[in-house]
């Protein structure tokens, strides 16, 4: 990737999880300075739904591959909490299968962690 111009990133094990995010935003700080930012707990929802979606896709075609090992019933995931709350890093357990079904534009609940509320609800 050096080649042609993208940053690079070792990431090897031996730092922190806070010491690798602090990398990452370093390598990425103008990308993130000008991208594009969730400012509201319904936008940090939406992008969170998002995330988890890409996470369902992938499980899902992996599991309609004929050689694939499990499914959908019974594999268990972490899904991010989608309550859109600043500093949210709580996940909920779940089935793939019981993920939510798409519409993901608001028809479909979100997924959220014990005790966290819908990022449209007041004072989320």
């Amino acid at each position: 990737m050096t080649e042609y111009g993208a940053p690079k990133l070792v990431v090897d094990g031996h730092d922190s999880v806070a010491r690798t995010a602090a990398a990452v935003e370093k390598v990425f700080a103008e990308s993130l300075a000008t991208g594009p930012v969730a400012r509201t707990a319904a936008e940090r929802g939406r992008l969170l739904r998002y995330a988890n979606r890409a996470t369902v896709r992938q499980y899902e075609a992996f599991f309609a591959r004929p050689w694939s090992h499990g499914d959908a019933r019974t594999t268990v995931l972490a899904f991010a909490c989608e309550c859109g709350r600043p500093g949210c890093e709580d996940d909920t357990e779940r089935a793939v299968a019981d993920f939510p079904p798409p519409p993901d534009d608001g028809a479909s609940p979100p997924v959220l962690a014990p005790g966290h509320r819908p990022p449209w609800t007041a004072g989320a």
